[in-house]
């Protein structure tokens, strides 16, 4: 009888411990949560780098198991697209589960390249609003890509003012500075941006 008692005990306390024990992105959200917004650009990026790393040290288990997953799925994978992977999957995991991560990498990455253009905020208005009319919650290119050519299409005359279109250069930093503005004003399309930059 004794002996059941203490396995009921035992059985208790790891159940407890297994719900306590954060996991690598509950681990670095709250590290990112604790900086300052206030710091400037290089500073921000640096201490969120740091939280990253020392996420991977301190869960070094929880990332030893996501670079078997992918290896056993992709054989032929090299160390450092395994690491690749394990960025993004962290940072997936970041951008839908801390919204103080989401907000800082978003902020970081309009200010990088700010728009001014008004073709530019026209058509990414109306994306987005297309975009909120939507029942999905996680959206991809399947879904995304239609809307960003229908709209591209209707106002295809103004575009080719600002952007030669004909030019893959041209046609690169319009996708560029459209998915930039989507970024910095469509609250939907913030993850899948971010993915996307990734």
């Amino acid at each position: 009888m004794r002996n059941l008692y203490l396995a009921i005990i035992l059985l208790t306390f790891w159940s407890c411990d297994a719900q306590n024990k954060k996991t690598l992105s509950e681990y670095s959200c709250e590290c990112i949560n604790q900086i300052s917004t206030e710091l400037n650009q290089p500073k921000l990026i640096a201490e969120i780098q740091k939280c990253v790393s020392d996420g991977y040290e301190k869960y070094a288990d929880e990332v030893q198991e996501i670079i078997t997953d992918f290896s056993n799925n992709n054989p032929n994978s090299d160390l450092t697209t395994m690491q690749n992977h394990v960025r993004k999957v962290l940072t997936e995991k970041l951008i839908e589960e801390c919204p103080k991560y989401a907000e800082i990498t978003s902020d970081l990455i309009s200010k990088k390249r700010p728009i001014s253009s008004n073709i530019i905020k026209t058509v990414s208005d109306e994306i987005c609003a297309e975009i909120n009319k939507l029942e999905e919650t996680k959206l991809s290119n399947k879904i995304v890509d239609p809307i960003l050519m229908k709209v591209t299409m209707k106002y295809d005359k103004q575009i080719r003012n600002e952007y030669n279109l004909s030019d893959r250069e041209q046609m690169k930093k319009y996708g560029y500075d459209l998915s930039y503005k989507l970024m910095a004003d469509c609250e939907k399309y913030k993850v899948f941006g971010i993915q996307k930059q990734k």
